[in-house]
């Protein structure tokens, strides 16, 4: 089984598909990481600029998704914001694993709480004073990626809010209303 991940950044995908994976026994899987470790990327950076239109990085991205759905083993998989959706659900189409995708959801100031932020290599550091001083930016990003991604992420048929939970929680959550512990 692949269970797959969708929503904006920083709603939590990574961190609580690394905890479903653990709970689940399933392998995890961060489509950026695949990505940089496939096309040879320094770092995310280095993709964007070197893939300027959403479309290119899209079809790569969905194209990675395809390599990663392939491989053996049950797999737990947070997969960056997708716009052009379509590129990803033909690729799972050519995959004849099953495939549950799911869009986790939250409110934009629980998203902005989680805001971290990513040096040159990628690492992820925390700067809580910058990011307060220019909250109603980040606050009005956020707003903006909800609504722009909203018909990209309406073909995915499992929504879950996860709005009050921390990452265990949320991971606890999931694996319950998808009654994954039961499959």
């Amino acid at each position: 089984m692949n269970i797959l991940l969708f929503g904006i950044s920083n709603v939590g995908k990574t961190a609580i598909g690394k905890i479903m994976a653990q709970k689940l026994n399933y392998d995890f899987y961060d489509i950026d990481d695949e990505v940089k470790q496939y096309y040879g990327y320094k770092n995310m950076d280095e993709f964007i600029h070197k893939n300027g239109y959403v479309v290119e990085r899209d079809q790569k991205r969905s194209y990675i998704i395809g390599l990663v759905v392939k491989k053996d083993g049950n797999k737990v998989i947070a997969v960056p914001p997708i716009y052009y959706t379509r590129y990803c659900m033909n690729s799972l189409k050519k995959v004849s694993a099953e495939v549950i995708k799911i869009e986790i959801q939250d409110t934009p100031e629980n998203i902005f709480n989680r805001l971290i932020f990513a040096d040159d290599n990628d690492q992820l550091y925390h700067d809580d004073e910058y990011k307060n001083a220019h909250k109603s930016y980040y606050l009005k990003q956020i707003k903006q990626d909800i609504s722009g991604y909203k018909v990209a992420f309406s073909k995915i048929e499992n929504k879950i809010d996860i709005t009050g939970r921390n990452a265990e929680e949320a991971a606890n959550y999931i694996i319950s209303m998808m009654n994954f512990n039961e499959r």
